[in-house]
């Protein structure tokens, strides 16, 4: 009876995912430029991926270099197979800068969606809220309606996740402006 040994040679190469959750670690600590670095690594690899224009778009809004930005932003609501979250992002990033009714529109509708796909994800929650209260900045503060829905998107969110930082910051400027 013999003995056999398999021997492989395994070679490691990352895909664009682990370039991904690299630049979105990067986010967290707010190091933009190796969250960037890592963005372009994993699109040098699959460039179809709209969650990480968008996420590319965010590091160069943050970094100042909004032409760019906005950019990126168009190129992840370009794609078909970007989610309507992602969709949503980039577009009230865009509204955001672009100061646009139009965009904002798009991102509340898009996250209108996002939302009712994944209803116990805060983010879609808490960006819902802030392209709502952000409408509602930008078409001269009239209709407080879309102002309290902010607040009811918001503070869904942050019951969602209590301990939601974002959700907090977003609800105390919309409580603000609501003189609450």
């Amino acid at each position: 009876m013999g003995t056999s040994l398999w021997a492989a040679d395994v070679i490691w190469q990352e895909g664009p995912d682990d370039f991904y959750r690299a630049g979105l670690r990067d986010k967290t600590v707010k190091d933009w430029a190796g969250a960037l670095e890592n963005y372009d690594k994993a699109l040098a690899l699959d460039d179809s991926r709209g969650d990480i224009w968008a996420e590319r778009g965010l590091a160069h809004r943050v970094m100042g270099l909004h032409s760019v930005s906005v950019e990126g932003f168009r190129r992840s609501t370009d794609l078909e197979d970007t989610s309507t979250y992602y969709k949503g992002f980039s577009y009230l990033h865009i509204g955001e800068m672009k100061v646009s009714s139009e965009y904002l529109r798009m991102a509340i509708n898009n996250f209108e969606v996002a939302t009712a796909e994944a209803p116990t994800n805060p983010d879609g929650w808490v960006l819902l809220g802030r392209a709502q209260r952000e409408l509602w900045r930008l078409i001269g503060g009239q209709d407080r309606s879309l102002l309290w829905q902010s607040l009811t998107y918001i503070e869904r969110a942050a019951a969602i996740a209590p301990n939601y930082t974002d959700a907090w910051a977003e609800l105390e400027v919309t409580r603000k402006l609501l003189g609450r």
